[in-house]
C-alpha cells in the first residue's frame, strides 16, 4: 500500500482524496489485532507524515472524514494554537 511520503512526492496543486478501507475485515471479524495494526500503520504512514507536511507548509488543510460523517479539519495556523490558555469548564457555565 502507498503512504502518504509516496503521495507528497508526486503531488500537485489542488484537492486530493485519499481513502483508507484497510480496517473493513478487521472490523467485521471483529480482529482487534488487525484493528490494532491498521491503527498504528495509519499513525506512521499517513497521520504523522502529512502533519509534518501541515507544518512545513506544503499542505494547506488536512482534512479526515469517517464512515460515519464526521469531519475533521486542521489548517497550519491551527497548528500553532498550542499558546492559548486553557480554561476550566467552570468558565463556560457561569
Amino acid at each position: 500500500m502507498p503512504t502518504a511520503e509516496d503521495l507528497l512526492a508526486q503531488i500537485e496543486t489542488g484537492e486530493h482524496l485519499v481513502v483508507l478501507d484497510g480496517a473493513t475485515d478487521a472490523v467485521q471479524f471483529q480482529d482487534i489485532g488487525a484493528w490494532r495494526q491498521f491503527i498504528t500503520g495509519v499513525s506512521s504512514d499517513w497521520i504523522a507524515p502529512l502533519l509534518q507536511a501541515l507544518k512545513r507548509g506544503e499542505l494547506a488543510q488536512l482534512s479526515v472524514i469517517s464512515t460515519e460523517g464526521e469531519h475533521y479539519s486542521l489548517t497550519p495556523a491551527q497548528l500553532r494554537r498550542w499558546w492559548k490558555r486553557r480554561r476550566s469548564l467552570l468558565t463556560f457555565m457561569s
